[in-house]
């Protein structure tokens, strides 16, 4: 339950563990693990360092790259996000969002991209094959990333739940990938090369390293 771990000395196994435990925890019921994040928070029952293993997975993914080799570095991609999709595109809508909290403040331009779900790797407690769902971002946060998303295109997708207390708010698009995966002749498209296997990937191939990469975090 309750673990405090520091990563700053764990060995690199456990780290690996944590990673799992973050992973599963996610898997099990992505949207009770993001309220309780929220809630721990919220108490102040998470510090900066002494932290339980599904709150802050990016303290576990520095780690775990710091400590090297390829096969680590593929893993984080597929831990880091709480759904991991291959979808269809349906609509997009540009609409003005203005925080309750700030009704003076800033307009922010919410990008929201209606989608159909057509494979599921990571999210099937929450989301299953045929789901139409929604998903946002703020134009302001991928302004570099030139990010588009056409009605119609396949894609696969990398979603994070955003969470607040017990409050679950909706899927974003993750921004720690700074692109989106197109799908393209039937071949992965991943320019930065994110996810590890190449930067324009037969889809067959990219679908059975993600698979086999989601395997072998389990069993660590």
């Amino acid at each position: 339950d309750k673990l405090l771990m520091n990563f700053d000395n764990m060995p690199l196994n456990q780290l690996k563990h944590a990673a799992k435990i973050m992973y599963e925890a996610t898997e099990t019921d992505a949207m009770e693990t993001k309220k309780q994040q929220g809630l721990l928070f919220a108490n102040g029952k998470i510090g900066k360092n002494a932290l339980y293993p599904f709150r802050c997975p990016l303290q576990v993914y520095d780690h775990l790259l710091n400590r090297h080799t390829a096969q680590l570095h593929t893993a984080l991609p597929v831990i880091s996000c709480d759904c991991l999709f291959k979808a269809t595109v349906k609509s997009v809508k540009k609409v003005k969002y203005i925080s309750p909290s700030d009704p003076d403040g800033f307009p922010f331009s919410e990008i929201d991209v209606a989608i159909v779900i057509d494979e599921i790797y990571k999210g099937s407690t929450s989301f299953k094959v045929g789901d139409e769902i929604t998903f946002y971002y703020m134009l302001e946060w991928m302004e570099t990333a030139n990010l588009t998303f056409a009605v119609g295109e396949t894609l696969l997708l990398p979603l994070i739940i955003k969470g607040n207390n017990y409050n679950v708010h909706g899927l974003i698009f993750n921004p720690e990938s700074y692109g989106k995966f197109p799908i393209v002749n039937n071949k992965v498209i991943d320019p930065l090369n994110y996810f590890g296997y190449g930067t324009e990937v037969p889809w067959e191939e990219f679908r059975s390293k993600i698979i086999q990469q989601i395997n072998e975090i389990k069993s660590w």
